[in-house]
């Protein structure tokens, strides 16, 4: 129930995917990019290094993608609460027509 009532009101938990996918994209590519060189060097143990960049960029990917899909339920979420893109600070009375009253031309 918690969950449900921190998560009705915001769009902040669609935002942290964002967040989650830089997390985990930005080490993998760096740790990808070891990985290669080791693999380059002769370092590497067989096999390692393409499972390794593989799952780091591709998980990266993932979370990347679903962080883009987010932002797009977040702008369809906001636009469904049906709020007023503005607020009329006042309304003109029944009738106005849009003309100057002859007082304001003195």
């Amino acid at each position: 129930m918690a969950w449900s009532a921190a998560s009705s009101y915001s769009v902040a938990p669609l935002h942290i995917i964002h967040l989650l996918a830089a997390t985990f994209l930005s080490p993998g590519l760096v740790l990808g990019a070891r990985a290669l060189y080791q693999k380059l060097t002769g370092q590497a143990i067989g096999g390692f290094t393409t499972v390794i960049i593989l799952e780091l960029l591709m998980g990266g990917f993932i979370l990347l993608s679903l962080g883009i899909n987010a932002e797009y339920l977040a702008a369809i979420y906001d636009e469904t609460k049906l709020r007023p893109r503005y607020i009329v600070a006042e309304s003109l009375p029944a009738g106005y027509c849009g003309t100057i009253a002859p007082e304001a031309h003195s």
